[in-house]
């Protein structure tokens, strides 16, 4: 339903511009909300791993929510992967090199969160590590793509 609304919204408001200022808007408004969606993700992630060690949560809510943190993950990545470059797609260089970064972001997120549930399954050093370099390497993929400092 908030996806219908989003893009009613977008619709409504491009009605009264142009299609060329529409499109662009329309492009930022995709990039932003990918870009939210890649910080959130990964934010939740750590916060479920933090609450794991700390007993809030136990082996079996955090592979639900891995599960489903997955599932999302790799419907994104099927989405974002149907836009390649082609001729006529409306999609610029830069449009094109955000899609590929963002790709890579979500596939670590992805890993990320099959490690956190990996984690949790075995409960070893060597689980425990592979989480945290995932979670290390997600981080430098997003704030690359968001242009912010590394942690």
């Amino acid at each position: 339903m908030k996806k219908f609304i989003l893009i009613f919204a977008l619709l409504i408001s491009c009605s009264s511009v142009s299609k060329a200022q529409c499109d662009t808007e329309f492009r930022e408004a995709c990039g932003n909300a990918s870009a939210m969606a890649v910080y959130n993700t990964y934010m939740l992630i750590g916060e479920v791993g933090d609450a794991y060690k700390r007993y809030a949560y136990n082996r079996d809510e955090v592979t639900a929510k891995m599960k489903t943190q997955t599932a999302t993950l790799q419907t994104l990545i099927n989405t974002f992967s149907k836009c390649r470059p082609t001729a006529g797609n409306g999609l610029n260089k830069d449009d094109m090199q955000y899609i590929k970064e963002l790709l890579r972001c979500l596939e670590s997120l992805r890993l990320t969160a099959e490690t956190l549930s990996n984690y949790v399954k075995d409960r070893n050093d060597a689980s425990e590590l592979a989480y945290n370099l995932s979670r290390l390497q997600a981080w430098t993929q997003i704030s690359a793509l968001l242009g912010l400092e590394e942690k």
